[in-house]
């Protein structure tokens, strides 16, 4: 699958997720849920910036620490 591919099977086990925490009072299940979002949140906003990044034709420094950042190849800027 591609990453465009898994980012949608995400959503659509989110809205899955959502609909089955409806039917429970369980604590957990809701802040797992919210966790799931807040990942999903984040990795949208990280897509679109680098959307943005390779659209400016942006090969600086800054760039390309960014990129080694989200490849995992560095931990902290």
């Amino acid at each position: 699958m591609t990453e465009q591919e898994l980012l949608q099977e995400a959503l659509e086990w989110q809205e899955h997720i959502r609909k089955l925490i409806t039917a429970t009072d369980d604590e957990l299940y809701h802040k797992r849920s919210k966790v799931f979002d807040w990942l999903l949140e984040r990795v949208q906003v990280l897509e679109k910036e680098n959307k943005q990044l390779k659209a400016d034709g942006n090969k600086s420094i800054e760039f390309e620490t960014y990129r080694k950042c989200v490849r995992g190849e560095i931990d902290e800027i």
